[in-house]
């Protein structure tokens, strides 16, 4: 399955990579997911078989954290992502208005 064709910035190419898109978090888009989180980054694709949905993320997930580093906007998940030098990176996520820790296996 092709992912839609998006602007290719640094971001989508790691969001690719780990099979997921994601955007800023605005008040419209929290609204939208019925959620009360202000910031941090809404998840809103999970490619089939990436290494985000073995992880377990879903779309409408919120990205609050990225290796224990505070995230409101896709370029700071991007340079947490780029700054990671373990195979393995823990995201803070918001499900159904729950928080959880997400542990994704980077690709190599």
């Amino acid at each position: 399955s092709k992912l839609l064709p998006g602007p290719t910035g640094r971001a989508e190419q790691t969001q690719r990579k780990l099979g997921f898109q994601a955007q800023d978090l605005t008040a419209e888009l929290a609204k939208l997911f019925d959620s009360h989180q202000q910031k941090g980054v809404l998840v809103t694709d999970v490619a089939t078989a990436g290494v985000a949905m073995k992880a377990g993320l879903q779309r409408g997930d919120i990205i609050t954290k990225a290796n224990d580093q505070a995230v409101s906007s896709t370029i700071e998940l991007e340079s947490a992502i780029q700054a990671a030098k373990s195979p393995q990176f823990k995201l803070e996520v918001i499900k159904k208005g729950k928080s959880t820790t997400i542990v994704i296996d980077l690709p190599s």
